[in-house]
C-alpha cells in the first residue's frame, strides 16, 4: 500500500494537454446561458439571485480546468460547498442551481490532467463537499449509493482515458526510436558505401598522379563531388535523426 501510494505521489502530469481554444469558451458561454436561463425560469430558487451570480462566477475556471487542474477543482467544489453549508444553515429543501453540475467536469479534468500530488490533495476535498452536500439534502441510503457510484464512473473514465493516452505516447516514442535506429543504420550503409569508393578513388589516383597527371586530375575532381554527395546526404539524415518536434503535434490534445 505505500508503494502504491509513493508511485501515486510521484505521478507527473500528462503530457499534451491543449491549450485554451474555441471549444472551451463554447462550453463555459454554454454553462453561463444555462445559469442564467435557470435563473429566469426558477425565481424562487432559494438566495436568488445572489447563488445565481455565484455560479456564473464560477464557470469561466473551466477555461483553466487542463493547465490547472488541481486549482479549478478548489475553486469548484468549494462554491459547491457553501452552496451546501448555506443549505444546511439555512434549513432550505434546494439552494443550488443544477448548472453547478459543471463541478463532475474539474473532477474529471483532475484525474485526467492532474499529477499524482494534485490527484490526493483534490480527490479527499472533493470527497467532503459530497458528503457535505449529501448531509445537507439529507440523503438516504439509495441516494449515497448512487451518487458515489456517479462521481466513481467520472474518476474511472477519466483514469481510462489517461491510461489509453500514456499507452498510444509510448507507442509512438517507440516507433519513434525505432525509425531513428532504422536512419542511423542507413546513415552507416550510405557513408561507408561512399567513403569506400573516395578511398578506392584517392588510391588510384596516388598511382597514377606521376604517369598520367590529365588523368589524376579527373580522378580527383570526381572525389570532390562523391565527397560533396556523401556530406549533403549525411547532412540530411542527421537533420531528420534530430528533428523530433513533430511528435509533439501527433501527441498531444487527446481529452
Amino acid at each position: 500500500m505505500r508503494r502504491l501510494w509513493r508511485a501515486l505521489w510521484r505521478e507527473p502530469r500528462p503530457v499534451g494537454a491543449r491549450q485554451v481554444g474555441r471549444v472551451d469558451w463554447l462550453l463555459v458561454g454554454g454553462f453561463e446561458a444555462a445559469t442564467v436561463v435557470e435563473g429566469i425560469v426558477r425565481p424562487q430558487l432559494a438566495g436568488h439571485p445572489y447563488v445565481i451570480l455565484l455560479a456564473m462566477a464560477v464557470m469561466p475556471v473551466l477555461l483553466w480546468r487542463r493547465s490547472h487542474p488541481l486549482m479549478t477543482c478548489l475553486v469548484g467544489f468549494g462554491v459547491a460547498g457553501l452552496l451546501s453549508a448555506t443549505q444546511l444553515v439555512t434549513r432550505t429543501a434546494d439552494l443550488g442551481p443544477s448548472s453547478m453540475m459543471v463541478v463532475l467536469i474539474l473532477l474529471y479534468s483532475l484525474v485526467r490532467w492532474g499529477s499524482g500530488r494534485e490527484i490526493a490533495v483534490g480527490l479527499p476535498w472533493i470527497a467532503a463537499v459530497v458528503a457535505l452536500g449529501m448531509y445537507a439534502a439529507a440523503a438516504g441510503p439509495p441516494d449515497l449509493i448512487g451518487g458515489t457510484l456517479f462521481l466513481l464512473l467520472f474518476v474511472a473514465l477519466a483514469a481510462v482515458f489517461r491510461s489509453r493516452a500514456e499507452l498510444w505516447q509510448r507507442r509512438q516514442r517507440e516507433i519513434r526510436n525505432e525509425e531513428r535506429l532504422a536512419l542511423a543504420r542507413e546513415l552507416h550503409d550510405t557513408v561507408a558505401h561512399h567513403v569506400s569508393a573516395i578511398a578506392v578513388q584517392a588510391q588510384a589516383g596516388g598511382v597514377i598522379v606521376r604517369t598520367q597527371p590529365a588523368q589524376a586530375a579527373q580522378m580527383l575532381t570526381a572525389i570532390e563531388a562523391e565527397a560533396t554527395r556523401t556530406l549533403a546526404e549525411m547532412r540530411a539524415m542527421v537533420r531528420v535523426l534530430r528533428e523530433d518536434g513533430w511528435e509533439d503535434g501527433r501527441v498531444g490534445g487527446r481529452e
